[in-house]
């Protein structure tokens, strides 16, 4: 089976890597960039947004 993940923000990217194990993840996103809302943040937790959203790139490539 293959899953959808409409978006490349925080969420999305959370549930392509939750599915990955088992299924086969397809990503729509609506700009070139990952990270949606969540990259245009400052500071989460006082961590850049990019120190969050950047391991969960690595495993899912």
């Amino acid at each position: 089976m293959s899953v959808l993940v409409i978006g490349g923000g925080y969420a999305g990217l959370r549930a392509a890597l939750d599915c990955a194990n088992d299924e086969e993840v397809f990503f729509v996103l609506r700009t070139p960039n990952i990270g949606g809302f969540f990259s245009k943040l400052h500071l989460v937790e006082g961590k850049h947004p990019f120190d969050i959203l950047s391991p969960l790139i690595e495993q899912i490539k």
